[in-house]
C-alpha cells in the first residue's frame, strides 16, 4: 500500500482496512494494495473528512470484487 497520510491513526485504519480485504479476498491479494490505492488517490484529495476513506474504499473494492467473482461463477 503506497498511501500517503500524515497522521498515524490514519495510516493504521488503511492498514486494517487493506487486511481485512485481503483476508476475505485471499485470491487477489498479490492486487489489492493497488486497487487499494488506486481508489484512495480517487476519494483523498476531495475528502473533507478523512475518517471514513479507508471504510469507503473497502465498499468500493468489495462491490467490485464481489462482481468479478459473480461474473466468473
Amino acid at each position: 500500500m503506497d498511501v500517503h497520510v500524515q497522521d498515524p491513526a490514519e495510516k493504521v485504519q488503511h492498514q486494517r482496512a487493506l487486511e481485512n480485504l485481503c483476508e476475505e479476498f485471499p485470491e487477489v491479494r498479490e492486487k489489492l494494495p493497488e486497487l487499494y490505492d488506486k481508489i484512495y488517490s480517487e476519494l483523498a484529495p476531495g475528502a473533507t473528512i478523512r475518517t471514513f476513506i479507508s471504510i469507503f474504499i473497502s465498499r468500493e473494492l468489495r462491490e467490485t470484487l464481489r462482481t468479478r467473482q459473480n461474473l466468473n461463477s
